[in-house]
């Protein structure tokens, strides 16, 4: 069992999926924050609010994954458990959100928490790219944490495109 779950890791490492964080939208779309390549069995989390939905993204087609939105902060509890299987795309649409994670599912199971390996993490961590709604992204990697802080609550309070212009001043803008 530990030679799996070895070489789960190992192909994850090559291989781990992007966790949107949508500010405004229930259909995981506009504005968003993103855990780039989460791996398995961690955590990311939005550092202060919520979110009403996570769009887990860039999943390879033949991993059977439970995905899972978290509550209360980070990560700190489980609000909704789904399953994704044969798809590159999974949206959990009933927040609120402050967390997210995911890991691999025996084929046996279907449904519940049988079979996963869940390790708590000590820290959530945070957001590492920002989207806007017209796609343009900016990263946030490198940034203090009082920093992405700020700067994720002005972008998802944002009303007008000064105010977001002025959040992603400085921010190295990614292709």
């Amino acid at each position: 069992m530990t030679f799996l779950a070895t070489l789960l890791r190992l192909a994850t490492a090559a291989s781990a999926i992007d966790v949107y964080f949508h500010f405004d939208r229930s259909d995981c779309q506009g504005r968003s924050a993103v855990c780039t390549n989460l791996n398995p069995d961690t955590c990311c989390g939005v550092p202060t609010g919520s979110v009403p939905s996570l769009g887990f993204r860039d999943i390879p087609t033949n991993w059977f994954l439970q995905v899972r939105g978290h509550e209360g902060g980070g990560c700190r509890l489980t609000k909704t458990l789904e399953t994704a299987s044969f798809t590159n795309f999974k949206c959990l649409g009933n927040g609120p959100y402050t967390g997210a994670g995911y890991g691999f599912l025996s084929r046996k199971t279907v449904r519940g928490t049988e079979g996963v390996e869940i390790q708590a993490a000590e820290k959530c961590t945070l957001p590492d790219l920002l989207v806007l709604e017209d796609e343009s992204k900016y990263s946030l990697s490198g940034l203090e944490e009082a920093k992405i802080v700020e700067t994720l609550a002005v972008v998802k309070n944002a009303a007008d495109g000064e105010a977001l212009d002025d959040a992603v001043k400085g921010l190295e803008k990614v292709e």
